[in-house]
């Protein structure tokens, strides 16, 4: 029997404490903000005490590195009665201990115990600082901190988090989130250790949930190129040369985004000439209302256009997907993309939906990708008339631009494709000089 395998994610829900007796009400959140600032005062102080526990373990080995790793860890846990993970929590204050829930203390400790082992080595040679935790940092909780979750009025739900009665506050829910807490209770989805988060006022729960990953029928041999426009934000191509789509429109995302950008240089002009007082504290509040509408708008098309594209390349039983690598973003083309797509959240998700999923990513060079025929393979920057238009000089072949660009970054991974790119950039380069 194949062992099941599930993936890994986390929702960020709003959620506000449940009581309709103020002073009760104000008691709770007080509550949860004194576990939110103790949390990241106790984080740190584990972060300090396995660093400690780094120099006695120098100090208790020997300079030769004769002793066996397995040899140190038996001393070191002899010498501190304890084994290094619990280490920060043995020997941190008790105030500390006493001010924060179990269910806190324990994930507390475990998250911070993991990101110091990721970071260690490097920390060690002095090529990273330790880590700090903020005081504003998401505060973690083992799951049996949350209990007792069950179906409110509406969309939304009710539960106890840490003794505290809690309310989601759904909204729209253009997330789905509804969905989730369904599944949640018919045990489709399970939930794993999560945290919660005081940001702008406001209390959300960062839910980390596990759910069974798709069995997806992919084909290794089958590759989806993903260029990035401005009238057709992004079209996919798959490697038959056939098969291709665009999604979204401009005006859905380079309109909206102009408008919140020219919002926002008119507010900017405003304060300029506003010396103080009420006016301009309203004015910078609606300054920064519209920063974050501008980035919840992107964020939700982000997850909408990106979830389009792997959809898109499992119903074609696509394996492989390329992306363009755009370190050298500055001397893209379309600057007018790089300033309105946040390329890098863009990838992060196109790459976490492809693998929960099996669908491996591969960065590939963008180079003459809009000014190579498919068809015939010459480069000549002509053979974009204009934005729209593909046409070549060479063999007459016409396309929509993005279309021909997509379908060669489709092919951009393979060794012929590579080749034939480093050719004319030599050829360029030789030119030049």
């Amino acid at each position: 029997m194949s062992q099941i395998e599930y993936n890994i994610s986390t929702k960020r829900i709003e959620i506000y404490v449940e009581e309709t007796d103020k002073e009760l009400k104000d008691a709770y959140y007080k509550r949860l903000r004194d576990i939110s600032y103790n949390s990241y005062r106790y984080a740190n102080d584990i972060v300090n005490k396995q660093y400690f526990k780094e120099l006695l373990k120098i100090g208790i080995g020997n300079s030769d590195n004769s002793i066996t790793s397995a040899e140190l860890k038996e001393r070191l846990e002899s010498v501190t009665e304890t084994s290094e993970m619990n280490f920060g929590y043995k020997y941190t204050a008790d105030d500390l201990k006493k001010a924060l829930p179990s269910y806190v203390r324990s994930a507390v400790n475990n998250v911070v115990f993991k990101n110091y082992n990721s970071d260690k080595k490097d920390v060690l040679r002095g090529d990273k600082s330790i880590r700090n935790y903020r005081r504003n940092s998401s505060v973690s909780f083992v799951i049996k901190g949350l209990v007792g979750l069950k179906k409110a009025e509406g969309k939304d739900f009710r539960f106890q988090l840490l003794s505290t009665p809690m309310k989601t506050k759904l909204g729209r829910d253009r997330s789905n989130n509804e969905a989730i807490f369904d599944a949640i209770l018919s045990g489709k989805i399970l939930m794993c250790d999560s945290q919660f988060q005081f940001k702008n006022d406001k209390l959300y729960l960062l839910l980390t949930i596990k759910t069974p990953k798709e069995k997806v029928k992919i084909d290794k041999n089958k590759t989806l190129g993903v260029d990035l426009g401005i009238n057709i934000p992004i079209y996919v191509a798959v490697n038959d040369g056939l098969t291709s789509k665009g999604f979204g429109t401009k005006d859905e995302l380079f309109a909206k985004k102009q408008q919140f950008q020219s919002r926002r240089r008119s507010l900017q002009h405003n304060l300029a000439i506003t010396k103080g007082g009420k006016g301009r504290n309203k004015k910078l509040k609606k300054l920064n209302s519209i920063k974050d509408s501008e980035k919840n708008y992107t964020k939700t098309y982000l997850d909408t256009i990106t979830k389009a594209v792997i959809n898109y390349a499992v119903s074609n039983k696509v394996g492989v997907i390329t992306l363009e690598d755009l370190s050298g973003v500055k001397e893209h083309a379309n600057e007018v993309v790089l300033r309105n797509w946040n390329i890098y959240d863009l990838q992060q998700k196109i790459k976490y939906k492809a693998a929960n999923i099996g669908i491996e990513v591969v960065m590939v060079d963008p180079a003459y990708s809009s000014q190579r025929c498919y068809k015939c393979g010459s480069i000549h920057e002509d053979n974009r008339p204009t934005q729209e238009t593909f046409k070549c000089i060479k063999c007459g072949h016409e396309d929509n631009a993005d279309r021909n660009a997509a379908k060669n970054l489709s092919i951009a991974n393979t060794e012929k494709y590579k080749i034939e790119i480093k050719k004319h950039k030599d050829s360029v380069k030789k030119e030049s000089e």
